[in-house]
């Protein structure tokens, strides 16, 4: 139910069927910032923004199998001209009966509202790849940037999202706006969802550390220190020292948990024990 109302949404907002939506994401993070990217930054804000959907490309599903495998999505995606023709007329109509006037149901409930839709998706595209931050990886575009994620729901914090893209979250704060996420999460409560990836908090914190010691040995070296090579190598020992000591504290969170999960076990093992004897 809950991927036929995404499938309802989706093909509302006009967009492409999710099979080719997901087929030109997949390729976007695996050659961002290179000329397979099919909305490559490098080109330009306006043709990451909307103009690479005017370059005739021809279709490749074959990183999509696992989709295409899907019967819903395969159906939605062989029919989807007609399928989002007739939901948006649909939708138009009875919105237009039920206000009393047909001309404002189209230009508010179908253009305002696709115009929004569309340029809202693709800031993710242009103003996420060039206007923010970059805590966790600056070797690609994407920057964090919180208006943006105001605007996309969630999806500006891109940085994150490309450095840890298997991470179902965007905004791993408590403070980051990230709607999206919550609703994923609270599907996933009511068993509606299932499997949710989150990348490990320790390769976070380990990025976030490299990335600012890059940042300031490239300071140090532009503005040209004196100390900044025995500052390096000081910088070096301490690092190497702090991902042993993080591995080591990762190794023994496992360790922790894996016995709570034992104890877990063997508790509910006793329970039933003490149930069956109650009863003979």
């Amino acid at each position: 139910m809950v991927e036929l109302i995404l499938l309802f949404f989706g093909t509302m907002s006009l967009q492409g069927s999710a099979i080719d939506w997901s087929a030109d994401h997949r390729i976007h993070h695996r050659h961002v910032d290179t000329e397979k990217d099919p909305y490559n930054i490098q080109r330009g804000f306006w043709f990451a923004h909307m103009g690479w959907l005017f370059i005739e490309r021809k279709p490749n599903l074959s990183n999509v199998k696992d989709l295409l495998s899907d019967k819903w999505l395969a159906f939605q995606h062989k029919y989807y001209v007609l399928i989002a023709t007739a939901i948006n007329v649909l939708v138009t109509l009875v919105a237009g009966f039920m206000f009393g006037d047909m001309f404002a149901a189209i230009v508010f409930i179908f253009l305002l509202r696709a115009f929004l839709s569309h340029h809202s998706t693709f800031f993710i595209n242009s103003l996420a790849h060039t206007w923010g931050s970059k805590p966790y990886s600056r070797e690609h575009s994407a920057v964090n940037n919180w208006i943006i994620s105001f605007l996309t729901f969630g999806e500006g914090y891109h940085n994150y999202h490309h450095t840890f893209a298997g991470d179902y979250r965007n905004g791993v704060r408590w403070y980051q706006y990230d709607p999206s996420k919550m609703v994923i999460w609270g599907l996933s409560k009511f068993g509606l969802a299932s499997k949710l990836k989150r990348s490990n908090k320790y390769a976070a914190r380990v990025r976030l550390i490299k990335e600012d010691r890059k940042i300031m040995l490239e300071e140090m070296r532009l503005k040209g220190i004196s100390a900044y090579k025995s500052f390096e190598a000081d910088m070096h020992v301490k690092y190497q020292a702090l991902l042993e000591s993080m591995q080591k504290l990762q190794e023994q969170r496992a360790e922790y948990l894996l016995l709570k999960k034992a104890k877990s076990e063997n508790k509910r093992l006793l329970k039933a024990q003490i149930k069956t004897q109650r009863f003979t």
